[in-house]
């Protein structure tokens, strides 16, 4: 078994955007291209479309297939570069066995098929992964398909997008992903699982309350190229943060993409990005690059003599991640986050590493392994749970249904979450932090994870 580390990390966020905050004047340029401003903000995603009403695929009078997609982390955990995710597909089948030992669904057998990409599939050339979305769509003809940790946004698009089967996932996804998933795509059962518009809204209020940013601020926002690792939060920051920093009286003096050439883990123009913001005297930077690519940027800043209040969100507050800022742990300290991945292990994740643990899959507790272990476990009993609640024949339209009606939804640890039928994102709290170089690590703010509800 791999060396287990302390948990908190999750899914990947980052974006691209170049920033003039004005009235009357384009509010966001891409490639000098002036884009349209749509006034979604972070309150609830267009109503979703309620899915098929024709019978559910991979349903007979015995059997329910579900498949799933999952990445195998190995390497990169053992090395540092990602979190020790265990062995995704081996957990669901444990599940999945556990499930028909007490009498299957609804009278039926659940059968999983499994699909384990490599870490060059999912991460670094995403495209890779196209044919393991096909396999898992057109050829199982899955009832739903469960995606696993550590997997892009754009596999997620692949199965509920492109193909019009519902993805039970983990991580925070925009309002644009889940409205062209008309309503396919549920997200559960981590604190990361929480709608990226909601959490970019609540960002800016939330540094105020740290006492990270007050009004007259001359904010600058570095994000980097969606694709590879990186979730695509463009709609997230356009039309939740923007907004939001404009309500708390911030004014965006700039923002910076990183582009980031295929296979990049860093991406790239860091100096160029912080030279642009050091230029506009920016004073706080909201930094939504993420991973190897956000502790470039502070090295950056660094090398450039800018020192700003750094603020950052996600994945970049866990302590997995935090290896990264080791060699720029000066120049990070202090550095504000809204943090999403809670510790306080819950008594669902003691019993998913039960459930794991008669399979072999075993993890220290509070271990990154021990918590993904638990996600796992908790995405496929959810899904369960729902097509067992169906009465009559089973349809998509049904069992999205049958989802949103799951209450409380279970999580990996901090408060339970929820669904209804405009909120197919589980998770409604996140807590503040900052990061001590110290310790190397984040600590919470006055000493404990106070979980406070985003709306």
């Amino acid at each position: 078994m791999r060396r287990a580390r302390n948990r908190r990390a999750a899914g990947s966020v980052g974006i691209a955007v170049m920033v003039l905050m004005a009235v009357g004047a384009c509010t966001v340029t891409r490639a000098g291209e002036c884009l349209p401003s749509e006034a979604s903000g972070g309150g609830a995603a267009a109503a979703p479309v309620k899915g098929s009403t024709t019978p559910l695929q991979g349903v007979t009078d015995d059997e329910i297939t579900i498949s799933m997609l999952s990445v195998d982390l190995g390497l990169l955990a053992d090395q540092g570069l990602a979190p020790d995710i265990g062995n995704p597909g081996k957990v669901a089948q444990a599940v999945v066995d556990d499930v028909n030992a007490k009498g299957g669904v609804a009278g039926r057998k659940l059968v999983l098929k499994s699909h384990v990409l490599d870490a060059n599939s999912a991460l670094i050339n995403p495209q890779l992964g196209q044919a393991d979305c096909i396999a898992a769509t057109e050829q199982d003809k899955p009832a739903a398909v469960v995606v696993s940790a550590a997997l892009p946004s754009s596999l997620v698009r692949c199965v509920s997008v492109t193909h019009p089967v519902l993805s039970m996932t983990m991580n925070q996804w925009d309002d644009t992903l889940y409205k062209d998933g008309e309503g396919r795509i549920f997200s559960c059962c981590s604190g990361t699982s929480i709608r990226m518009n909601r959490a970019y809204k609540a960002w800016p209020e939330l540094m105020v309350d740290a006492g990270a940013l007050k009004k007259g601020d001359r904010v600058g926002i570095i994000s980097q190229q969606p694709g590879g690792v990186s979730t695509d939060n463009r709609d997230a920051i356009e039309n939740a943060l923007l907004p939001s920093l404009k309500k708390a009286g911030a004014k965006v003096v700039g923002a910076a993409e990183l582009p980031c050439p295929e296979g990049s883990q860093t991406c790239a123009q860091h100096q160029a990005a912080i030279q642009k913001l050091k230029d506009a005297k920016a004073e706080v930077v909201f930094l939504t690059a993420s991973n190897l690519a956000a502790a470039t940027t502070v090295q950056a800043a660094k090398d450039l003599d800018f020192h700003p209040t750094w603020v950052t969100i996600g994945d970049n507050t866990t302590n997995t991640v935090a290896n990264f800022f080791e060699p720029v742990k000066a120049e990070w300290d202090g550095a504000y986050g809204v943090a999403t991945s809670f510790t306080d292990a819950s008594q669902d994740s003691a019993a998913c590493n039960r459930i794991a643990g008669k399979a072999g899959v075993k993890f220290p507790k509070g271990s990154d392994g021990y918590f993904f272990t638990a996600l796992t476990c908790l995405q496929v009993q959810v899904l369960a749970k729902a097509l067992g609640t169906i009465d009559g024949s089973l349809t998509q339209a049904k069992l999205i249904a049958a989802l949103e009606k799951v209450d409380p939804v279970p999580t990996t640890a901090g408060p339970e979450g929820t669904f209804d039928p405009e909120k197919h994102d589980a998770s409604n709290n996140v807590y503040l932090a900052r990061y001590s170089a110290a310790s190397g690590t984040w600590k919470p703010i006055g000493g404990a994870e106070k979980a406070i509800k985003v709306p």
